[in-house]
């Protein structure tokens, strides 16, 4: 049975309920923000991700294994959304969800421009710590944050 994947039930009876509800909740906030993406223009979606130009305190959070455990369903719930622009949809994911728990976060958005195209990334911080989108953003210069 080597190279072969573990059935998608099977990975699900692996998972505890408090994570499997995590994985289910990331999944319905991934579709509502892909979908606000797509059918809302920017400028009003800006107005409900928090305050433009704004930044959160920068200590350790201290709940770092709620931290831990929405970066993974967040992550688990893309590889299940087919998303256009991932790394907006799980940092607006994981702020949602870090929201409801009364956990204080940051969206970063941020640009780099490589062989004469523009790349744009977004990232998002909770206390001293990336929890999404923390691939490479060091190559990104800041442009917007949302708090």
């Amino acid at each position: 049975m080597k190279g072969r994947r573990v059935p998608f039930y099977r990975r699900i009876a692996s998972v505890s309920a408090q994570d499997f509800l995590l994985f289910i909740e990331a999944i319905r906030y991934a579709l509502a923000a892909r979908a606000r993406l797509k059918f809302i223009p920017f400028k009003k979606l800006a107005a409900t991700l928090g305050e433009h130009m704004k930044e959160t305190p920068r200590e350790p959070y201290p709940d770092q294994a709620l931290l831990d455990r929405v970066a993974l369903a967040t992550r688990r719930s893309g590889r299940y959304v087919k998303i256009g622009s991932r790394c907006f949809v799980e940092a607006i994911t994981a702020k949602k969800m870090l929201a409801k728990r009364g956990a204080p976060s940051v969206i970063y958005l941020g640009v780099r421009k490589e062989n004469g195209e523009l790349l744009a990334h977004a990232w998002l911080r909770c206390g001293d710590r990336i929890v999404v989108g923390d691939g490479g953003l060091e190559r990104f210069a800041v442009v917007s944050t949302f708090a």
